[in-house]
């Protein structure tokens, strides 16, 4: 049981490890998998790929898986399997493993080896359950504000190499305030050589006479402070910052996706160094504390690929013939008929895509459980490549006729570079005196 993902790439560009983002969203699904720990990925040619739960909510139906995907040819499509493993015991979401940076403070404090602390001023912060909660940083009148692409704040640097197209994601929340003179702003800056924030985007109050919960202080270049919106409280959300070379892209949707804070764009050709926590401190004024969850970095083209998404039911049924055939076996009343001549039929929903001829057939006893497990292996060693959902393995009778014996509806994906190895086992059980393989 699992998803499979079609990839599309839309941009006209080869793309290598890229993030994809897929949301799963079929009650059947969750149905199997009650535990995010259950998910593995696979890229197309079989082979493991890592991934990051951002979300799993199974009582609402809805998972948000990022996979890194090998390779996406340009105008392509590729498939990724979320694959349902009951048994699996360890969880493998990994968001190291698929964002080019990634952090979601987790811990008794900052990793030193992702973040340079005080790179410029001072900033106060403490983990709190997997939140890095910034409670005060540096103040001198209006020294340590960020107005402008002029300024500086208060910085922890991020200690990673910038790409020219990228997107950061982070998601920020503003404390309830306790008094009106509170004042302050946290967010992502993209800065200079000289430790000046080129671009910016930040949650702030900057009024000490009344309580204010502000998403904008926006900065590309020589702009500053075009857009400003109102957010609630103790309420997460998800900002960006998106750079396509020159140009970059500040935005912000609520945890359901809705826009808040519309798209403001703007071009720099200022040399970016890094990326930077920047917060705003103002004078003697009591700071408005903000915690950020967590902070991602993603590669980016525009348009990003498409995604496409379908479950699949893995199941295995027999046939009345295979169950005719299992008590004549049992009964004595006939040979194995295993050794007659199997062939497998594989599909593409009721699309016959090829037949396969019985490659080799292996047995084993399974004393313990008494069973006689009769292992059939099949090939399809073509250049072609498709994906098969369903497949039916038949068994031609002493009499020349043709007999389904068993089908199934498991997923496997076929690239033309490599063979497609099938395997089906079938279970035969026995008593100590009528074993017959």
């Amino acid at each position: 049981m699992g998803v499979v993902a079609t990839i599309t790439e839309q941009s006209g560009n080869d793309l290598s490890d890229y993030q994809v983002r897929i949301e799963i969203t079929d009650s059947a699904f969750f149905e199997e998998c009650t535990d995010r720990k259950f998910i593995e990925c696979y890229f197309q040619d079989g082979s493991w790929i890592p991934h990051y739960t951002e979300e799993f909510d199974p009582s609402a139906n809805k998972a948000v898986i990022w996979v890194k995907v090998p390779q996406i040819p340009a105008n392509g499509a590729v498939k990724v399997l979320i694959k349902v493993n009951p048994t699996r015991t360890e969880d493998l979401s990994d968001g190291e493993a698929v964002f080019d940076f990634f952090d979601d403070f987790e811990g008794d404090g900052l990793d030193t080896g992702k973040w340079t602390v005080d790179y410029t001023g001072s900033v106060t912060y403490e983990l709190v359950s997997g939140n890095l909660r910034i409670t005060d940083a540096a103040k001198s009148d209006g020294t340590y504000w960020i107005y402008n692409n002029t300024d500086t704040g208060s910085q922890i640097k991020a200690n990673f190499t910038l790409l020219d197209r990228m997107i950061i994601e982070w998601k920020q929340k503003m404390e309830t305030q306790s008094s009106i003179e509170q004042m302050g702003e946290v967010g992502i800056g993209l800065c200079k050589s000289d430790k000046t924030v080129e671009v910016y985007l930040a949650m702030f109050d900057s009024i000490a006479s009344v309580v204010e919960y502000k998403m904008g202080y926006d900065i590309i270049n020589g702009q500053a402070k075009t857009q400003t919106v109102t957010i609630n409280a103790d309420t997460y959300y998800v900002m960006r910052i998106v750079r396509d070379g020159e140009n970059y892209k500040l935005e912000a949707v609520d945890m359901q996706g809705n826009v808040v804070y519309s798209a403001v764009t703007g071009s720099s050709v200022a040399a970016i160094e890094y990326m930077a926590i920047c917060v705003g401190a103002y004078g003697g004024e009591p700071f408005s504390v903000m915690q950020i969850d967590w902070i991602r970095v993603r590669k980016y083209v525009e348009p990003e690929p498409s995604v496409s998404v379908q479950y699949v039911q893995e199941t295995v049924t027999y046939s009345d013939y295979f169950y005719w055939g299992m008590a004549k076996m049992l009964s004595g009343a006939i040979a194995n008929f295993m050794q007659l001549p199997i062939s497998m039929e594989i599909y593409a929903n009721d699309t016959l895509l090829k037949t396969l001829s019985l490659k080799e057939i292996s047995t084993l006893t399974d004393t313990e459980r008494q069973l006689i497990i009769s292992v059939l292996k099949f090939e399809d060693d073509s250049s072609d490549s498709y994906t098969t959902n369903k497949q039916i393995v038949y068994v031609t009778d002493p009499d020349g006729n043709t007999k389904k014996l068993a089908e199934s509806t498991y997923v496997f994906i076929k690239i033309a570079e490599l063979p497609l190895l099938l395997g089906f086992e079938i279970h035969t059980p026995y008593e100590d005196s009528q074993m017959m393989l």
